[in-house]
């Protein structure tokens, strides 16, 4: 007798609809919001995304580049008095990927500090103002090599290229790779996304 694998789902996440956030389950693991995002096993970041997927068991989505994943996102963009318009991006990924991604580079924020800027994206999905999720996400942006990690902040947001778009709404799954590559991006851009 074979076991059936359950298929992933492509439907819209439910937070993503005029629902918004009514449909989100705050964090509530305990034991784990005291470590970096660094320091988890692969089965405390496994459980860490079953939270961010939210029971939805997205499907993984091709790679926009060799290393990276692409998901449902929630994006927000605002623009300084200088005139330089910046988005931030939350990204949902399929189990795996999100794994991945949470592993891919030593990320020095704590859990609780991921967990409180994935909420307010998840809570405020329709409804996002970017100076309440760049405060929501200080702690966890600031902190050693999060970059990329579950959320990312683009300054190339305003671009009209779609390599840079698809990259915005894209995560790596391994250390080292860039979206887009240096191979591909203008002379003089910068190849992290715009990312701190």
């Amino acid at each position: 007798m074979s076991i059936q694998v359950p298929t992933c789902d492509t439907d819209t996440l439910p937070w993503l609809t005029t629902d918004g956030g009514s449909a989100w389950t705050p964090y509530y693991a305990v034991g784990n919001e005291s470590i970096t995002v660094a320091e988890l096993s692969y089965g405390s970041a496994y459980q860490l995304c079953l939270w961010i997927d939210q029971g939805e068991t997205l499907c993984n989505e091709s790679a926009v580049v060799a290393g990276y994943a692409s998901g449902q996102a929630a994006a927000c963009s605002s623009t300084s008095a200088s005139g330089v318009t910046t988005s931030m991006s939350m990204v949902w990924l399929g189990l795996d990927d999100c794994v991945a991604n949470l592993q891919h580079s030593p990320c020095g924020a704590l859990v609780a500090d991921l967990a409180q800027c994935v909420q307010y994206f998840g809570s405020h999905a329709t409804g996002l103002d970017c100076n309440a999720a760049a405060t929501a996400c200080a702690a966890f942006e600031s902190a050693q090599g999060c970059n990329e990690t579950a959320v990312q902040a683009n300054a190339h947001s305003d671009t009209l290229d779609t390599l840079f778009v698809d990259c915005a709404t894209s995560l790596p799954l391994i250390a080292g790779v860039e979206c887009p590559p240096a191979s591909l991006a203008p002379a003089g851009t910068p190849t992290d996304g715009g990312n701190e």
